[in-house]
């Protein structure tokens, strides 16, 4: 089987300049209270994307 990529999602441009992958890191929940913010734990969630 090959390796899928995040680029075989497909894209969209936001704007006029900048593309991005449909498929992320699925790390939304990571930040504060609805969405936005600093997360509870910043050394926490900087650890989990960094695993």
């Amino acid at each position: 089987m090959p390796a899928l990529t995040t680029a075989a999602s497909g894209s969209f441009t936001i704007g006029a300049d900048l593309t991005v992958n449909r498929l992320g890191f699925g790390s939304m929940r990571l930040t504060g209270k609805g969405v936005w913010g600093e997360p509870k734990d910043p050394d926490e969630a900087l650890r989990v994307l960094r695993r």
